[in-house]
């Protein structure tokens, strides 16, 4: 299995738990000693607080997590086991209780990621930003 293979299918898991919810298999895609900074400017430490931030959303996100979909645009190797990976997400129709009407979000996600083994690439830093 490539490099690429490897963290795509990293990727293709982290899509399926997020569809499922299943954050406790999406939290395992992530080093213990993770960063995650949201789309809001929210630093979360570690894969526990990860975790947990995520399974604190509204319950109406939840609902909407079927919709996301995330490809990844590139992936260039920055030393032997570091990867550095760019992706775009979209969330169609996602549908806020507070907003007027479904919108279809979209943005773009940086991570940093490590082989653990080699076929096993975990999430090391991961920042989301929302495409305007």
């Amino acid at each position: 299995m490539t490099y690429e293979d490897a963290i795509n299918a990293t990727l293709s898991e982290y899509v399926a738990a997020w569809h499922r919810n299943d954050m406790d298999a999406w939290g395992e895609l992530f080093t213990k000693d993770c960063d995650f900074v949201t789309n809001t400017a929210l630093w979360w430490k570690g894969r526990d607080e990860n975790v947990a931030e995520h399974k604190a959303v509204a319950a109406w996100v939840h609902a909407e997590k079927p919709k996301y979909d995330l490809r990844v645009a590139d992936i260039t190797v920055l030393a032997d086991g570091v990867a550095l990976v760019h992706a775009h997400w979209e969330w169609p129709g996602f549908t806020d209780p507070s907003a007027a009407g479904p919108v279809d979000r979209a943005g773009h996600i940086t991570m940093v990621m490590t082989r653990q083994t080699e076929d096993r690439w975990l999430i090391r830093a991961s920042q989301n930003t929302n495409r305007v």
